[in-house]
């Protein structure tokens, strides 16, 4: 359990460290297709800790699922058959990024790509409160029925949940920061312009 918390925190320092990475292309003359690059390498080195994460699961979690009993024995079970999913979702994605597609995107669907990614993460970042919220119901099901013949894997597949969700919502929040960051340390802005006249505000992009 230390080691888990304790790969927690690497891969937390891991995954802040891309907002440096991701403000200094602020320091270069703006080009769409340098900006679609950052993006897909912030992306693909996201599905690289979410990859290793998984990795570490299995391996930690399979040693732990065959040397312990009781509800420990469910609770890496759990992490076993969560990180498989992790990995089904982080190596297609780590596939996909890699090929850079779309880097030369014009400015609309650029920007569209941005957005989309941004939402992709909080709208998982929301859902991982629930899966938060799943396994402390079913941890705490799991103490109410202390006695049950199902009540160890009721408390292992809860704490299971309850730290894989965590653990995600961490991930989430930070990915969704650093792309935002990314998108704006750019010159997005660079070649915008906004004014006001009597009519009214208006918003203008020159390419």
């Amino acid at each position: 359990m230390r080691q888990i918390l304790l790969f927690i925190l690497l891969l937390s320092i891991s995954i802040c460290g891309l907002k440096a990475q991701s403000a200094d292309s602020s320091l270069h003359t703006f080009s769409w297709k340098e900006y679609n690059k950052d993006r897909i390498r912030i992306s693909q080195k996201g599905m690289i800790v979410l990859t290793s994460w998984a990795g570490a699961n299995i391996v930690e979690s399979g040693i732990g699922w065959s040397m312990t009993s009781g509800s420990q024995r469910y609770f890496h079970q759990g992490n076993v058959f969560w990180n498989v999913g992790n990995l089904a979702i982080s190596i297609p994605g780590l596939i996909g990024a890699s090929k850079f597609k779309d880097i030369n995107a014009d400015p609309k669907k650029s920007l569209k790509m941005q957005k989309q990614t941004e939402l992709t993460f909080l709208i998982n970042f929301g859902l991982d409160f629930v899966y938060m919220g799943s396994g402390a119901g079913l941890w705490a099901h799991g103490h109410q029925i202390s006695g049950d013949k199902n009540a160890d894997k009721f408390t292992g597949f809860g704490q299971a949940l309850l730290m894989q969700g965590a653990f995600l919502g961490l991930f989430d929040i930070t990915m969704f920061s650093v792309h935002h960051q990314h998108w704006q340390h750019n010159k997005v802005w660079a070649n915008s312009q906004l004014s006001c006249t009597g009519t009214g505000l208006y918003y203008a992009y020159h390419f």
